[in-house]
């Protein structure tokens, strides 16, 4: 999907202690380094993190190309350490600038790689998921309003997601709940918290105080809630918005003395951040019922222009993303009404 982090920042919560040991290493906590990697997309670096012992665990992988993997190696070097090192590779959701290296990493260690089960399918074949949702991500264009000629050139999407993209076939499902062990008898505990993108996991390293969020929670930026086809057998269809504020609501109740992000620097009061996000949410939702109680029924498209303004077509997918995700929490509590008979889906104040 490319880089999907957000559409808005507000200031940085309280900063975490972190010691920095090289140009692009940080210790977190002891044995957990962070390394910033860069990504070329507006959210900036992407936050690895190397767990240290005679079993070394990876989290996330960095954009596709020999440069994120350049840096990880030199960044690894200054701790006497390989990426062949790497035994245990985890991926926070399967979003390009977080896994799209994950077979180079793999290729070069022989390491085992493990994402959200759900995602399994995705990741281990990118061409054929792409061909397949094509098509319905073009009729869902044209339900928002976009004109014919505007949906062709939307057709180029796959492509593009496949320039930036590489398959990892191989892949080990893990899911809320379960447990990893490495890195010297560290235990990670696993969390599904869906909704910036449906494979979100957030790592819970017991015992050291420390939790990697990826995406989910960040400490200036507001994640994106990206739209997703739902997986087979999945029993309602996914919905980004509402899955991620369930999701926020949870994470909000955890403790840890550390979080680490995917992007930006590591911060302490997770409850707040997680506050934070759910009342720029809320905000945007208040836009929406304005919005379409002053000029509606309307579009999703015009809704979105509404919001937005013109952006870049790269954006639109996650501009229509926050639209589709506010249709969704305010369909379900009764306050819009989406009128779907026509050739084109209206939006009304119930």
């Amino acid at each position: 999907m490319g880089e999907s982090d957000g559409t808005s920042s507000t200031a940085a919560p309280g900063a975490a202690d972190e010691r920095r040991l090289g140009e692009r290493r940080f210790e977190i906590a002891d044995g957990i380094w962070r390394i910033p990697v860069p990504t070329g997309f507006a959210s900036g670096d992407v936050n690895l993190y190397w767990f240290e012992g005679p079993d070394p665990i990876l989290v996330d992988t960095g954009v596709l190309g020999d440069r994120s993997l350049s840096v990880l190696s030199d960044a690894l070097a200054e701790g006497g350490r390989r990426i062949e090192d790497v035994r245990t590779l985890l991926l926070t959701h399967s979003h390009v600038d977080h896994a799209a290296n994950a077979w180079r990493i793999r290729e070069v260690s022989g390491c085992q790689v493990m994402i959200r089960r759900r995602a399994v399918r995705r990741l281990s074949d990118i061409d054929a998921i792409a061909e397949a949702e094509t098509p319905g991500l073009l009729a869902f264009l044209a339900r928002c309003g976009f004109s014919d000629d505007n949906v062709a050139k939307f057709s180029g999407f796959s492509r593009v997601i496949r320039k930036i993209s590489h398959a990892c076939p191989g892949l080990i499902g893990i899911d809320d709940g379960d447990v990893v062990r490495g890195a010297g008898g560290r235990t990670i505990r696993v969390h599904a918290r869906p909704g910036h993108s449906s494979s979100d996991l957030v790592y819970e390293v017991e015992g050291a105080g420390v939790l990697l969020t990826g995406d989910h929670v960040l400490p200036t930026i507001t994640p994106n809630p990206t739209m997703e086809a739902s997986e087979p057998g999945d029993a309602q269809p996914y919905r980004a918005l509402p899955s991620y504020r369930d999701s926020l609501g949870m994470t909000a109740t955890m403790h840890c003395n550390v979080v680490g992000p995917g992007h930006g620097m590591p911060f302490g009061d997770l409850a707040g951040r997680c506050r934070t996000i759910l009342a720029l949410q809320d905000r945007r939702l208040k836009d929406v019922r304005r919005i379409v109680g002053d000029r509606g029924p309307m579009t999703p498209k015009d809704l979105s222009l509404a919001l937005f303004g013109r952006v870049r077509m790269w954006d639109v997918y996650l501009t229509l993303s926050e639209v589709r995700g506010a249709m969704d929490v305010l369909e379900m509590d009764g306050t819009l009404i989406v009128d779907r008979d026509g050739p084109v889906d209206r939006v009304s104040i119930a």
